[in-house]
């Protein structure tokens, strides 16, 4: 079984997500959720490019350093899972006995190690072709995002007190779940400066949003945590998007699973999409759920899809939305310029995307700056 776990997740680490709003500094938008394209490049079957390449791989908690290296398991030294929640669970054991998620990133929200609070291009210095781990055209292997310019003729004001929206989208799905936070742009962006200060999103609903359109827009109730959460007692939220309840999570199967999936395709030789269970929890709109249209690549870093044209359209477009949450910014924090940074800690995998959004803190109506 561990031999059949690892499989899967080597060949499901094609996955990716990034905030679009505040815009982040590699360009992404809320009309580019989903697409993971750079602006105004072409659409074709070579491995998608772009924002969703900011992250950091073979991380754990419990560890002093991310690994940045391909294993299932990267770190001799995990701690153990700290929070207990069975709804907040994501890959909800996969269809297996075997709990072969409990030393992932998920399953103690911020206590894992990052490579860079701003996301690493590739996931870090070394690309891992199975992962399909590239960097955006024109981004080295391996450069820190906190080294991204600011966007030019851009400015993004969050006054004191002030409720404000953020969002992010997912290309292809780990599970997991995210938080928001700041730091001063005259301190050093440092993990611990951003964990310093952790944002709290308002209340218990968030926003399925397509596109840009805000009349495209639909509410559900979404489930945040605190509890073993780590700063203590910071607020996390569930990824809202559940995987397929297959084994693989919609994946794909036939070169990793073979027989021991029903029904699962066999398309040139190579794994196929599947999702032919329920998901693993209830999605937030009907049919909103899945992997991702990644699904549709072999893994092997060369484009090759393994999945039919009518079935790469459908998952691009289903995943083409945003995550919309109202975040409640701090009366005390004092006026300047900020970066946000966006946390994902994946359940799936031993891997965490963030990217980060220039803002600026500007003085709300009878606010005490402290």
């Amino acid at each position: 079984m561990r031999v059949l776990l690892a499989a899967s997740v080597v060949g499901s680490v094609t996955g990716h997500g990034h905030m679009t709003h505040p815009p982040a500094r590699d360009g992404s938008s809320q009309a580019q959720a989903g697409n993971c394209k750079l602006p105004n490049e072409p659409r074709d079957l070579t491995p998608e490019d772009g924002q969703c390449r900011w992250f950091s791989q073979g991380c754990q908690p419990g560890c002093s350093e991310c690994t940045d290296t391909f294993e299932l398991n990267p770190c001799s030294t995990p701690m153990e899972p700290t929070v207990t929640d069975p709804q907040a669970r994501t890959w909800n054991y996969a269809g297996t006995k075997v709990d072969w998620t409990k030393y992932m990133p998920w399953r103690s929200p911020g206590w894992a190690p990052i490579l860079s609070p701003c996301g690493i291009a590739g996931g870090g210095a070394t690309y891992h072709p199975e992962n399909g781990a590239l960097p955006p055209h024109g981004i080295p292997q391996g450069m820190d995002g906190r080294d991204l310019p600011e966007l030019e003729n851009v400015r993004t004001d969050w006054p004191q007190g002030s409720v404000q929206e953020v969002s992010w989208s997912v290309h292809a799905n780990h599970g997991g779940g995210y938080a928001y936070r700041l730091c001063p742009k005259d301190q050093d962006l440092t993990e611990e400066c951003f964990q310093a200060h952790h944002l709290t999103l308002q209340g218990d609903q968030s926003w399925i949003q397509y596109g840009a359109e805000v009349s495209n827009r639909t509410a559900f109730t979404t489930y945040r945590i605190t509890e073993g959460t780590y700063p203590q007692n910071s607020q996390w939220t569930r990824n809202p998007i559940p995987a397929c309840g297959d084994p693989s999570g919609g994946e794909g199967c036939a070169e990793t699973w073979g027989e021991e999936t029903p029904g699962c395709p066999d398309v040139n030789g190579t794994r196929g999409f599947v999702c032919t269970e329920p998901p693993m929890f209830e999605p937030p709109l009907p049919g909103l759920f899945g992997y991702g249209w990644s699904a549709c690549f072999d893994g092997t870093g060369k484009g090759t899809s393994t999945c039919t044209e009518e079935q790469r359209v459908f998952e691009e477009e289903k995943f083409k939305f945003n995550i919309i949450d109202k975040l409640v910014v701090p009366e005390h924090l004092k006026p300047g310029e900020y970066v946000v940074s966006l946390r994902w800690d994946c359940e799936q995998t031993p891997q965490i995307w963030a990217q980060c959004a220039d803002v600026t803190i500007t003085k709300g109506e009878s606010v005490e700056v402290l």
